[in-house]
């Protein structure tokens, strides 16, 4: 591949040049041989925006749009490079023997090393979907691949359509009219707004049924992410038995999700803390707001509407000292409802 990908500006990706040491460094860390084809594009820039910033989505039952957006690739360095993969996998529960060189968390492209030390192919990660695809058989193919997509209209209207406020009206018109672009950003604004929840609940069962599956799936999803605490068990009850029953996969993974928060026991949260190094989990208790975390090995409850913290130096202790209302957690958690 002749032509020159990176964008000739200042990035927080675009790293200090690449030196012999620092590809040394990262192979020894990561056990591997590193792509040649990556290794020459990092001797032109270390890491930065990209000009070529597209590549095909061939695998139409999965990606919305027809081209994956890939505005920038990581170089060899610690912050923004590829020697945070680590960090990122263990955030983000991704399995070891990825490298990754592009994502933001939810999504993300790897060198996948987990069956061989060189030559790795591509793959793309959606953590949403827990799925990975492999989208390109050599880091050589991927870049051949990329192309220069003019998305700045695409991305105006999609600005323009999230910061309109959306009301009632619009929202039933959006469903009437059949107005799917406008429904799907529509749905997640709705999500998080304080409308009515009766309401809400209603205009979302509905859509439960829409005949297009990502409409169905940014339902479920938003409702999982942002409207537990919002509908009563009842209502929640009916939405996972019309995602159990989805023909898309998604839909039904996100069920069975809504299922797990909804009956997530004190078990379970045992179970959490003592395997994940990386727990966060947001709960209602008599009509305050708390969040548990586990982070580098320190464990803490928070009310968020006091902000006051209870501090734990393990899991252990958390779960036999924390107090909800200067009650054991324990005894509290049957009155919990995770969100």
């Amino acid at each position: 591949m002749q032509k020159t990908i990176w964008k000739d500006e200042t990035s927080e990706y675009r790293l200090e040049s690449l030196t012999k040491e620092a590809v040394a460094c990262a192979e020894q860390l990561f056990q591997v041989k590193l792509p040649h084809s990556y290794l020459r594009i990092l001797q032109e820039q270390n890491g930065g925006n990209l000009v070529y910033n597209a590549f095909p989505a061939l695998q139409e039952d999965f990606f919305i749009e027809p081209y994956i957006e890939v505005d920038y690739i990581y170089g060899i360095g610690e912050a923004n490079g590829i020697l945070e993969t680590d960090d990122y996998l263990q955030e983000w529960d991704m399995p070891k023997g990825l490298i990754l060189f592009h994502g933001d968390g939810h999504t993300w492209l790897a060198f996948d090393y987990r069956q061989v030390s060189s030559k790795p192919p591509i793959v793309y990660i959606d953590n949403e979907s827990e799925q990975m695809i492999k989208i390109a058989d050599d880091f050589e193919e991927f870049l051949n691949g990329l192309y220069k997509e003019d998305n700045t209209i695409n991305e105006e209207d999609i600005q323009r359509i999230e910061d309109s406020e959306c009301s009632k009206e619009d929202f039933e018109n959006f469903i009437e009219q059949n107005n799917m672009e406008k429904l799907y950003y529509a749905i997640s604004e709705i999500a998080q707004s304080e409308m009515e929840f009766k309401w809400m609940g209603e205009r979302f069962l509905q859509l439960a049924n829409y005949p297009d599956s990502e409409i169905r799936k940014k339902v479920a999803n938003n409702i999982w992410n942002f409207c537990m605490d919002k509908f009563e068990d009842n209502i929640l009850q009916s939405f996972i038995q019309i995602f159990q029953k989805d023909a898309d996969g998604d839909v039904r993974m996100y069920g069975e999700m809504i299922l797990e928060k909804m009956n997530y026991s004190f078990a379970d949260l045992t179970r959490d803390l003592h395997t994940y190094e990386y727990v966060s989990i947001n709960f209602i208790h008599q009509g305050s707001y708390y969040q548990l975390n586990q982070a580098a090995g320190k464990s803490e409850l928070r009310k968020n509407e006091t902000d006051a913290v209870q501090a734990f130096r393990t899991a252990e202790e958390l779960l036999e000292q924390a107090k909800l209302n200067e009650k054991p957690l324990k005894e509290e958690w049957s009155a919990v409802k995770v969100i």
